[in-house]
This record gives structure tokens, C-alpha cells and sequence, in this order.
């Protein structure tokens, strides 16, 4: 089973902390921390799941919305996850227009990531969700 992921934050010390958690998960984890960086890794390797930021180069860029469109066409088996510091329901829309799967506000834990990529994996096995 792949069991890599993509983290993508600006937030370096953030990015860190969920890469350690989430190989603790038992995850192979990629980061990048600008668009072009995530453009790259998602053209050179296949992703369980696809984890951005929403803004990666300042206020109000919403990058994280670009990284989505482009993951779900280049990764259309992957989960895609937007995790913000923005508690915005047009943004929430946005992104799950785009392709996000799921829309999460930051701060949350690794182990709930976690927990979210496998049931969408085990879903996805059986059958039960939507690509």
C-alpha cells in the first residue's frame, strides 16, 4: 500500500512538527513549502494524500486553492486536505469546489490527519466515496 504523503506549509517549524507526527503515523512524508515546490513533488511521485495550507507566500494568497486544482488533476486518487488558520465558509466551499476533500482549521493534531487519510483509504477500498 503507497503510504506516502504531501505536506505543504510556509510555516517550516509547523511543517516539521507534522512531519515527525505524521511518520510516527506510520507515513512517508514529502514536504514543500512553495507551490512550485509542491508542483514538482506531486509530477515525480504518487501520494495517498495531499496536505496544503491554504496561504504558502502571505495573507490572503490562497495558493493552498492552486495546489488542489492542480493535485486533483495529477493525483486524482488522492485524499486532498486543506488545513487553514482561516475559519472562512466561503473558503471551505471554494476549496471542496476545487477538489478538497476535506476543508480542516488549524490547530489540529496528526493523529486526526492520520485517522482521516486511512478511513478515506479504507472508504475509497470499498468502495464508498466519490473521486
Amino acid at each position: 500500500m503507497n503510504n506516502k504523503i504531501l505536506l505543504i506549509d510556509d510555516d517550516e517549524s509547523l511543517l516539521f512538527g507534522y512531519k515527525v507526527e505524521m511518520e510516527l503515523e506510520g507515513f512517508v512524508v514529502h514536504t514543500a513549502t512553495s507551490i512550485q515546490e509542491a508542483e514538482e513533488c506531486l509530477q515525480e511521485s504518487k501520494y495517498i494524500a495531499v496536505i496544503t495550507d491554504l496561504n504558502l507566500s502571505g495573507k490572503d494568497t490562497q495558493e493552498g486553492l492552486l495546489i488542489i486544482s492542480f493535485a486533483k488533476k495529477h493525483q486524482p486518487l488522492s485524499t486532498i486536505m486543506l488545513i487553514t488558520g482561516t475559519s472562512d465558509d466561503e473558503i471551505e466551499q471554494r476549496a471542496l469546489e476545487t477538489g478538497a476533500h476535506i476543508y480542516l482549521e488549524k490547530p489540529v493534531e496528526a493523529k486526526k490527519i492520520a485517522g482521516l487519510i486511512r478511513q478515506r483509504s479504507i472508504d475509497d477500498r470499498e468502495g464508498k466515496t466519490p473521486h
